[in-house]
């Protein structure tokens, strides 16, 4: 990574090459450098774009597995609680065949926005896939899923999409067991 003088970062791909004299010792080097910024530019778009949720900005179901994953490690590892809560926008398929997919897209987006303001900074929010969600507690025992989870449900139930009305979900809450 490197400044311009305009002060404006970019990214560049560089070879050094040591000259010698005639005995062999180092007397100075020579580089060259080319601007990469729009190669180093493509592939974070393709790395975000394979970790996370188009539509939503969650992370996707890919990235989620892998987390879920690390988390499950971690909790066996350390011995700490880890809990996830699912959720389900109720009546999804009828908001898209009533309202359209426009519609159906705008509820997602404001659900999802929803779930990431109600959870704390280490909770992870994954789109699962369609209208399902997860939100992986990691340190949570199940009273706090629990308690949590009714959180999440009276937020998003307080939504109030201009066209459908009101949000709803159906959450479950799970915690991994000690020794299991």
């Amino acid at each position: 990574t490197n400044r311009r003088k305009d002060g404006s970062i970019y990214y560049s791909e560089q070879h050094i090459s040591p000259m010698r004299d005639a005995q062999g010792k180092i007397t100075h080097y020579i580089s060259v450098s080319r601007d990469i910024t729009d190669r180093v530019e493509r592939e974070q778009a393709l790395r975000q774009a394979a970790n996370t949720d188009q539509l939503t900005g969650l992370y996707n179901r890919y990235r989620g597995a892998r987390l879920l994953g690390d988390a499950h490690r971690e909790a066996r590892q350390d011995d700490l609680p880890l809990s996830l809560i699912i959720c389900d926008v109720d009546h999804f398929k009828q908001v898209n065949d009533r309202f359209g997919h426009l519609a159906g897209d705008r509820v997602l987006r404001s659900v999802a926005q929803a779930l990431k303001q109600s959870v704390r900074s280490t909770d992870l929010v994954i789109r699962w896939g369609g209208e399902e969600f997860i939100v992986l507690l990691k340190n949570c025992d199940i009273d706090g899923a629990r308690t949590r989870g009714e959180f999440i449900r009276r937020r998003v139930e307080g939504l109030q999409d201009e066209q459908v009305g009101q949000v709803t979900l159906s959450l479950g809450a799970a915690a991994l067991r000690a020794n299991e």
